[in-house]
């Protein structure tokens, strides 16, 4: 038996094996839908937001490499922080659709572009850190579900044990590989009427405290210099481990913040902007940007379908073999569309899993 043969009867026997589980698979409300915690709030941008300004704080409060917060300035001056969440994604049920009714077709959805194996890395090759870091990283996605005054929303979240913090973490690249077929997937069944991908919907905290420090070794004068010529109201003080400005009592922090931004406009010394935050809300829908809007243009139109591309991420791979065995397992080809015909014999069926498998081996 020659290794492409193994590789195929290796392929076909997991589908096999992907299949006969989806028969027996039960996904229930009870399991699967846990209720977030309610301390968090979801604000409307309309009523909350409109009298907010950005600040272009040059990343002087920058926490994390890559991190696409955004520091907002009210009409008083008080300063207000809204970092992307990076470890989730959300999800608003259609009006017109009950939630008893399609949860179950909502979490096998879920499964069929966020299986459990989906995060897999093979650990050859891996260093003993690589591989600590790994396996205490990694999680499998979880679906959750939460009803407030009768609007539900779904929350995928892709990091329960360590938080995602950098846009180039290996859980969020590969979430958002999918993200946008499960959206297109959930919206052609009719099922949501918003999409808000990983880092689309944010935390949203007040800076509640600030000061502006500098190293020891800086030239101290340049700052000295900008404050005089600017007729800043503020001090240097020299301490042990750093200079620091102290302001006059009741200077707003958006005060603050610009001057920390003169400074290192003209200097290039950059500052150490120190703030304390006061988290006000969570899942903050900052922009209104939902990604079910943006590609409704092209969820409409005619696009080029790829033959066999079953999940409809834009891909010919093994997941599409096991789309179509699932399917066809349950009984559910109404769900395999048209272009899944890969052997071309005008049906959809596990034949189609089965060429696709040995055309994958073959390559």
């Amino acid at each position: 038996m020659n290794k492409k043969f193994k590789k195929i009867c290796s392929m076909v026997l997991t589908l096999a094996i992907t299949a006969a589980s989806a028969i027996n698979m039960s996904v229930s409300a009870d399991s699967t839908s846990v209720p977030i915690d309610s301390f968090f709030t979801y604000i409307n941008p309309p009523s909350f937001f409109s009298g907010f300004t950005i600040v272009d704080d040059k990343d002087i409060m920058q926490i994390y490499d890559d991190a696409e917060y955004k520091i907002l300035c009210d009409q008083y001056g008080t300063l207000y922080r809204a970092d992307p969440i990076l470890s989730y994604a959300k999800f608003i049920l259609s009006e017109d659709v009950n939630y008893e009714d399609v949860n179950e077709r909502v979490n096998e959805i879920f499964k069929e572009f966020y299986p459990d194996d989906y995060l897999y890395i093979s650990s050859e090759g891996m260093s003993r850190t690589e591989l600590i870091d790994y396996v205490s990283s990694y999680s499998q996605p979880i679906i959750r579900s939460e009803t407030v005054d009768g609007v539900t929303t779904y929350t995928v979240s892709i990091a329960s044990r360590r938080p995602i913090s950098n846009l180039n973490d290996k859980r969020l690249t590969t979430a958002k590989k999918y993200s946008k077929a499960f959206m297109k997937k959930l919206n052609e069944e009719k099922l949501i009427s918003a999409f808000y991908d990983f880092g689309e919907v944010y935390e949203f905290a007040q800076c509640s405290g600030s000061w502006v420090s500098y190293p020891l070794e800086v030239n101290i004068e340049l700052v000295n210099n900008y404050i005089d010529q600017h007729n800043i109201n503020c001090t240097i003080k020299k301490g042990d481990d750093y200079y620091q400005l102290e302001f006059k009592e009741g200077t707003k922090m958006a005060e603050k913040l610009l001057t920390a931004v003169g400074i290192y406009e003209t200097t290039s010394i950059k500052p150490i902007f120190g703030h304390s935050v006061l988290y006000l809300a969570y899942d903050v829908d900052l922009y209104g940007k939902n990604s079910l809007e943006e590609i409704s243009d092209v969820t409409n139109s005619k696009e080029v379908k790829i033959t066999g591309d079953a999940n409809g991420d834009g891909e010919l791979n093994i997941r599409d073999a096991a789309f179509i065995a699932i399917a066809c397992a349950k009984g559910q080809y109404e769900y395999i569309p048209e272009w899944a015909d890969y052997n071309e014999d005008g049906q959809r069926n596990i034949r189609d899993a089965a060429a696709i498998a040995i055309y994958l081996a073959s390559r």
